[in-house]
């Protein structure tokens, strides 16, 4: 009998990268075998990206490509599966390439709904949580599912991501990720620590932390609270494992010092603070929801250096938000300049549909009806704004 085959096409962040690893050990264990090839494949799964407009994108080409094999090939199964398919849901079946779909939290039922679409070929699959913003009463079968991944990230060899956290309260105007992962919801300590270890028999040698505020993370039982320095604490503690980081941390004082501290006296945890300001000027800052000045976040790069001396601070920003002035753009490179950054990420502003910037601010960014015109006449990709230098 042959070996039915699975391709699978990841997009976006470490988290998205985790699901991805986490299905694949899923259907692995199922009896699929892995292709390279998407010909090759009786089911190609798709794990999507919402957080730009760009990812979305590219997963809409994606299925254009699918749809011609499929032409050739009906009995292929094609999931949709992630952030995408959390926000648009039935949507997705539209064009009739795609048999799947499933959000963050249906993961666990992903090998069930692909067993059935293979044997009831014309059948649409959607399974996608009817009120992201409503706390899941019962997390056993993510938790369930979450335990499966016991092996290296499939492009560097050695490390693994492990999810310490799921979902985001924050509601930056700009971001998606409140309405398509849900509520924040820190993973039981003993969970984490128990997966690290099971990774560490494995051979892994460095574990990356993830959660969309990593540093808030807050787990009560009894009469004890745990934070994110205590479960660094733990995970420390187990033998083969050597490296420890952590991504990606919200501007916010609570647990800052705690954190910086089990980064100070913990040999395995890397000097490494992934903080993103997203903004230089406090005016921008207040339009997209982010709870702290410029004065706040220097401040913080500056403790932490002051308490990890060495430490690598890497930074993200959005350029192009609306209403953002030149002054205002020159404001973030003044910060850019005195951060002094080891890496840093920058994104131009991606209007996510249902977000408060979306629907309340005009997108001033936008190219205007001459620039337009022009565009195809110089073959120019971007709109032109003023250009400056980063010393």
């Amino acid at each position: 009998m042959r070996t039915k085959t699975l391709h699978i096409k990841s997009f976006g962040c470490q988290m998205n990268k985790l699901d991805t690893a986490l299905v694949t050990a899923e259907l692995t264990g199922c009896g699929f075998g892995l292709t390279g090839d998407v010909k090759e494949a009786d089911v190609v799964v798709i794990n999507t990206c919402s957080v730009r407009e760009h990812a979305e994108q590219r997963v809409r080409s994606h299925l254009g490509h699918l749809k011609h094999i499929k032409e050739q090939r009906p009995e292929l199964v094609v999931a949709v599966i992630g952030c995408m398919a959390q926000r648009l849901g039935k949507q997705l079946f539209d064009d009739g390439v795609v048999d799947i779909v499933a959000g963050p939290a249906q993961l666990p039922q992903l090998a069930r709904l692909i067993d059935e679409a293979m044997h009831e070929k014309k059948k649409k699959l959607l399974a996608v949580t009817e009120n992201i913003r409503k706390p899941i009463a019962d997390n056993t079968a993510l938790e369930d599912f979450e335990l499966l991944y016991d092996t290296a990230d499939g492009q560097l060899p050695g490390q693994a991501y492990l999810r310490a956290m799921r979902g985001c309260d924050k509601f930056c105007s700009y971001c998606i990720v409140p309405y398509v992962r849900g509520p924040e919801v820190s993973r039981p300590p003993k969970a984490i620590i128990e997966q690290a270890a099971k990774l560490a028999r494995a051979g892994i040698k460095q574990i990356t932390l993830l959660g969309q505020r990593i540093n808030a993370y807050e787990y009560s039982t009894g009469d004890r609270t745990y934070c994110l320095a205590d479960v660094l604490e733990s995970l420390s503690q187990i033998d083969g494992i050597e490296w420890l980081k952590f991504v990606t941390s919200y501007p916010s004082q609570k647990y800052f010092d705690e954190i910086l501290t089990a980064m100070a006296s913990l040999p395995k945890v890397c000097p490494y603070l992934h903080i993103p300001a997203q903004s230089g000027c406090d005016k921008i800052l207040r339009a997209m929801n982010r709870q702290y000045t410029v004065g706040e976040y220097i401040d913080m790069v500056a403790k932490a250096r002051d308490i990890v001396p060495g430490i690598a601070v890497a930074g993200d920003f959005i350029v192009g938000f609306p209403s953002e002035s030149d002054e205002d753009f020159n404001e973030t490179v003044e910060l850019v300049k005195k951060a002094r950054y080891k890496n840093c990420f920058v994104f131009k502003y991606s209007p996510r549909p249902g977000t408060t910037a979306d629907s309340r601010l005009e997108d001033t960014a936008k190219p205007s009806k001459s620039w337009s015109r022009g565009r195809a006449k110089n073959h120019t990709s971007t709109p032109p704004r003023t250009k400056t230098t980063l010393n």
